[in-house]
């Protein structure tokens, strides 16, 4: 629950009439029409010396009316809140104009740290705004709160906190290199009264806590402020890397049409440095993402900035061609770092842009479903009862004119571009299998189709 700090402090105010003194409207009697302050001379205030610095953020004025006076006549209209630690310098912490409220309350913004607080009355009651009178004045405790924390490491460097620290966020992460053996913390109220713990030791506000040991792995410290028996735990989760460690964990390669590219070579990234990919003609750019072995590790491409977490970029390839991306991985250590080349080549067209067979038999997509002969689709079966001999055209005509041309194990030939093939004789049973193999003229990728045909 709450505590109204305001309850019986010492008061002051700028005046008072015999006999409604400024402590009745602190006293927790607001129904006894006799126990409230009454001011007659405006501008006007009530002070309230709460004894040391407070965190608060609500504030409650309890008008005439809640003990039995009309209502809005004798509400005060126009008053503010006022801030001080000294009494004399005040700062406005919020304001109530043209007020019909018998009982006011309000929540600042952001909470405020003073010792003394007072009511600040401009105009009075709507009734008559030359005298100014209430029945309580309360001011209730914020929940605790560090108002600052800052992390040094035994070098006495800054730790980054992420998030950066804010008083309404209690979890922390950071990470320090493996050259760091402890950290220290400082953390900080406005409250007086608050008790600040890290990791169970007490620690006095702006001052540093003892040294926390920082191993290797995960290293968990809490923070505790209590106000009043109610506690608010604030943690900090700080990772050492067990050692330098610059190293990709995977590269990931997705063309824009064709899907996934896969490396030509076994992905080694602790000993192989250098990789390459085949995408598909069809491919005019690819996603890359690349993923360090430790996630506190940094990535950056073609010299731009270094980042930490997974680095995703994309490669155009407008036309045929080689894509070379530098890749340097920079470990959590700060100063340890390993290159890495990727190039990803677009090759020219290796597709067969139809088939014609003489006499006609139909393609059938094999698992299917459907027929005809599609570019991109490399299996078909053809059921006839007569030899056939097809004809080949080539998309990258004349870039490339000829393809292989093989019936079951025999022997491979070339069939040029737009050119019988040879005769492709039905078995009595069983099936002939026609490998069709197209290699493009740059980049070295294949296509193979095959054809599968029967009675």
């Amino acid at each position: 629950m709450a505590i109204n700090l305001a309850l019986k402090k010492p008061t002051i105010s700028s005046s008072y009439l015999q006999p409604y003194e400024p402590a009745r409207a602190v006293n927790g009697d607001y129904m006894t029409p006799m126990s409230r302050w009454l001011c007659t001379h405006l501008p006007g205030w009530l002070t309230v010396d709460l004894g040391e610095v407070y965190s608060f953020d609500r504030w409650v004025v309890r008008q005439m009316p809640i003990a039995g006076w009309p209502s809005p006549d004798y509400c005060m209209s126009d008053f503010t809140l006022q801030g001080s630690n000294d009494a004399e310098s005040w700062a406005d912490l919020d304001n109530v104009a043209a007020n019909t409220s018998a009982i006011v309350d309000r929540m600042l913004t952001a909470a405020a740290s003073y010792r003394y607080v007072r009511v600040y009355v401009t105009k009075g009651l709507n009734a008559n705004d030359k005298f100014a009178s209430l029945m309580e004045f309360e001011i209730y405790q914020a929940p605790p709160s560090l108002a600052g924390l800052i992390v040094k490491d035994n070098s006495d460097h800054t730790v980054e906190l992420n998030p950066a620290f804010n008083s309404s966020t209690d979890s922390y992460k950071a990470t320090v290199l493996l050259s760091v053996a402890s950290v220290t913390l400082i953390p900080t109220v406005l409250d007086s009264s608050a008790v600040i713990k890290v990791n169970s030791t007490e620690v006095v506000s702006g001052t540093s806590s003892a040294p926390i040991t920082i191993n290797v792995g995960t290293n968990q410290i809490e923070v505790s402020v209590t106000v009043d028996g109610v506690t608010k735990i604030y943690t900090i989760e700080i990772t050492k890397a067990a050692a330098a460690n610059p190293y990709l964990k995977a590269i990931s390669i997705t063309g824009n049409n064709k899907g996934a590219i896969s490396l030509d070579q076994t992905f080694d990234p602790k000993n192989s440095f250098n990789y390459t990919a085949l995408a598909d003609y069809d491919d005019t750019s690819a996603t890359v993402v690349l993923t360090a072995d430790d996630p506190n590790a940094k990535l950056s491409v073609n010299g731009g900035a270094s980042s930490s977490g997974p680095a995703t970029f994309s490669v155009t390839m407008s036309s045929p061609g080689d894509y070379s991306t530098a890749i340097v991985v920079e470990a959590a250590d700060g100063t340890t770092t390993q290159s890495y080349s990727l190039k990803v080549t677009r090759p020219s067209s290796a597709y067969i842009s139809s088939i014609d067979p003489i006499p006609a038999v139909t393609f059938i997509k094999d698992p299917g479903p459907g027929t005809g002969f599609v570019r991109d689709y490399y299996n078909y079966k053809v059921v006839t009862t007569v030899a056939f001999r097809i004809k080949v055209f080539l998309e990258d005509y004349p870039n490339i004119n000829k393809v292989s041309f093989q019936i079951n194990s025999g022997s491979s030939t070339d069939l040029p571009h737009d050119a019988f093939s040879s005769p492709i004789p039905v078995p009595a049973a069983g099936s002939n299998f026609v490998t069709i193999t197209v290699t493009s003229q740059t980049g070295g990728a294949t296509k193979k189709y095959i054809i599968e045909v029967s009675k």
